[in-house]
């Protein structure tokens, strides 16, 4: 379709299920609220035009105003903030009060910095997040006075995707809370997609009710994160898809990995003193999990509300159960399974207990611990361990742990 006014030529690519023969343009001035319209025909149809339609305004119709009425001016618009980098660090950066990044900002933080939060102060980033430490000069984010804790941190909106955090520590928050949203983890990621987080430790949290929480993220990627003694959850997903390699959990309150509605990729992963269950699939989840060591829980896997688990090439030892299936006919009525497969389940009550109308497929389910040669990668790549000859020094040394 071309348009050719005053000197001017615009070109318009059209589709449409058929060929159309003409076509009507509706022009809307939206600082005087007039509406005009032209009609053309299609290039290169010879069929004539047919008549304008009787519903829209002739061209150049003057707008009519009932009393009271204005018409919008360029100022009534929000205007378009331009973008803006913010630094932080680096080297010491306190934050005495809650700062909000807004979503034109981007925040860029060095390594080595040490951020210290004042009483209940939380940063909240609108905008995309930069912060790349090393491991010799790791972000810290920590507490001014060890008896206030800070509140927490979050990333919510559409503009912080792509955000990347890397060698990150975080000591003492007790999570937001309530500031115009509530936010229910120490670290928050809601509504947003494209979220790295890598390399990250988090300890000594005061009362969050997750450690780390994501929903409503797509392609979130959470690589070795280590989170000791969770007041409640260590981490909770919710409405999201991505994968999670590397995590260490050692202490939780109740769940180490909490699910709802996610769909996720765990591995090679450390799942310890879970109160309840090392991994929770609930409200329709899907997760596929191998090369984890999951120990001294309620629960080492379970698939409730519709929800499907697959675990393979894992060990579970000192549960109560090691993989368990619920059933709840309210709100989901689909079937909860777990597919197990290479999985070693030693010093456990019970190996599976299955809900009536639920599903446990389990293959090669060993009631022992691994045999030398077998699982090589979980002890050596994932625990550390020479060889499972060495297996009893480590449960000993985690004994010995003592956990708040």
């Amino acid at each position: 379709v071309f348009v050719e006014r005053a000197e001017r030529r615009y070109t318009y690519w059209l589709s449409a299920p058929c060929s159309p023969s003409r076509v009507t343009l509706v022009l809307d001035n939206q600082v005087t609220g007039a509406s005009s319209r032209i009609a053309l025909a299609v290039h290169g149809s010879s069929t004539a035009e047919s008549p304008l339609s009787p519903a829209l305004p002739p061209v150049g119709n003057v707008p009519s105003f009932v009393a009271g009425q204005l018409s919008p001016h360029p100022w009534d618009f929000t205007p378009v903030e331009r973008g803006e980098t913010v630094h932080l660090g680096p080297g010491l950066v306190q934050i005495d009060k809650t700062r909000i990044f807004s979503p034109h900002q981007r925040v860029e933080i060095a390594a080595g910095t040490r951020i210290e939060m004042g009483a209940g102060a939380s940063l909240v980033f609108h905008g995309r997040v930069t912060g790349i430490g090393t491991e010799g000069q790791p972000i810290a984010v920590v507490a001014a006075l060890s008896a206030a804790p800070f509140g927490g941190i979050a990333l919510q909106g559409q503009h912080t995707a792509g955000s990347h955090l890397a060698y990150w520590r975080v000591e003492g928050g007790a999570g937001i809370g309530d500031i115009g949203a509530h936010y229910s983890g120490l670290f928050s990621i809601r509504d947003t997609r494209d979220i790295e987080i890598e390399n990250a430790d988090f300890s000594a949290a005061a009362g969050a009710e997750d450690v780390l929480h994501a929903t409503y993220v797509e392609d979130l990627r959470l690589r070795e994160i280590h989170i000791l003694n969770a007041p409640v959850d260590a981490v909770d997903v919710e409405f999201s898809q991505g994968e999670i390699l590397g995590l260490r959990v050692s202490g939780a309150g109740d769940d180490c990995l909490d699910l709802m509605w996610a769909h996720l990729r765990l591995a090679d992963s450390v799942l310890e003193r879970c109160t309840q269950h090392a991994i929770s699939a609930g409200e329709e989840s899907d997760i596929s999990a191998h090369g984890l060591f999951i120990s001294d829980s309620e629960t080492g896997v379970l698939a409730k509300n519709a929800s499907r688990a697959h675990i393979a090439r894992s060990f579970i030892y000192r549960t109560t159960t090691a993989l368990k299936t619920k059933r709840r006919d309210v709100h989901y009525t689909g079937q909860s399974s777990i597919s197990a497969n290479e999985l070693f389940a030693e010093d456990c009550d019970k190996a599976i207990d299955a809900a009536p109308a639920t599903r446990i497929e389990a293959y090669q389910v060993q009631r022992a611990r691994p045999a030398q040669g077998a699982l090589d990668h979980l002890v050596q790549q994932v625990l550390g361990l020479p060889d499972w000859r060495s297996f009893d020094r480590y449960i000993a040394s985690l004994d010995k742990k003592v956990l708040p």
